[in-house]
């Protein structure tokens, strides 16, 4: 999540509540000095995205993140019909000055139950 996408998360937020941002909560975003990335992952347990992790791969290089977040419990997204699927969100900050905008870039999580997945990364396609 980009900072121009933060301010377009914080406007939705408010909105919906009918109300404003204060300047000081606007202000927030372009300071931050983070790049948000929020990846979405489904199994088939409600537990299974505890202690997951993500970092950021360029080149020979692993970057990890300063902060992460993650659903310790999933949301199920097929109640009722065959198998339990559930679907949980991981949110890690990386500073914008430890990786480098212009390389090639994948993205790996490492869910808690253990495994891999890998996606590729652009950031030209980040508006």
């Amino acid at each position: 999540m980009t900072k121009l996408n933060g301010i377009s998360v914080l406007s939705s937020h408010f909105a919906l509540r009918g109300e404003y941002p204060a300047s000081e909560d606007i202000q927030r975003v372009p300071d931050e000095e983070a790049l948000q990335v929020v990846v979405v992952i489904f199994a088939d347990s409600p537990t299974f995205a505890k202690d997951t992790y993500l970092l950021l791969k360029q080149g020979n290089r692993l970057i990890k993140p300063d902060r992460i977040r993650f659903d310790a419990r999933a949301s199920p997204i097929s109640p009722g019909q065959g198998p339990s699927i559930f679907r949980a969100k991981i949110m890690a900050s990386f500073p914008y000055d430890a990786f480098d905008v212009l390389a090639q870039t994948t993205i790996k999580v490492f869910p808690g139950a253990g495994g891999e997945v890998t996606f590729h990364l652009d950031f030209a396609d980040i508006p």
